[in-house]
């Protein structure tokens, strides 16, 4: 009786719930939508020869397109939409190097267990990576708030970070795809 009655009283909160709150579904799924068309847009631009030769081949892809996209609203665009842009690229780049990583690491992982039962001197690739993936975390972060605080206060600086952060995930991305311990994944 209890659970019927629960049941009965989310559908008449949802049917005399304000317009905004059930058009909520829709517009998720739009963005959703949008961001797998993106993700598939970067994963085809990084399989090119040219992101291999310069990992920044593909950086800000997505961008100009999601900027026409709110320009042809009838709604002037804020600062805080276009930079909901550079966010929405951010997103899918710490994704894409997320799974770089991932494939470096287990690379690096099989690289010293076959070390180990050959007994040869490669071992400590897992450790070394480890360390080099913390620096180098620590190196953009510092970089990019150098860069963005040139223009601190205003509206380029927003952009400015995003640009450096994006940009350094993709030569990043490039450097671990290229890295070879990628070749000893099984």
């Amino acid at each position: 009786m209890r659970i019927w009655f629960f049941s009965l009283s989310i559908c008449v909160f949802l049917s005399a719930a304000q317009p905004g709150l059930t058009d909520a579904g829709e517009e998720w799924n739009l963005f959703v939508k949008q961001r797998e068309i993106d993700l598939a847009a970067l994963r085809a631009c990084i399989d090119t020869d040219e992101f291999r030769k310069t990992g920044t081949a593909c950086a800000g892809l997505t961008v100009p397109e999601c900027h026409v996209r709110l320009n042809e609203s009838e709604i002037p665009v804020s600062r805080v939409a276009q930079d909901r842009c550079w966010d929405d690229e951010l997103r899918i780049w710490d994704l894409l190097y997320a799974e770089s990583v991932e494939l470096a690491l287990t690379g690096a992982l099989y690289l010293d267990r076959d070390g180990f039962y050959n007994g040869s001197q490669r071992s400590g690739n897992l450790e070394l990576f480890l360390r080099t993936e913390a620096g180098w975390l620590g190196q953009i972060k510092n970089q990019c708030e150098l860069e963005g605080a040139h223009w601190s206060g205003g509206t380029a600086g927003s952009t400015t970070w995003f640009q450096c952060r994006i940009n350094l995930l993709a030569e990043r991305v490039s450097d671990l795809r290229n890295l070879g311990l990628t070749k000893y994944v099984r």
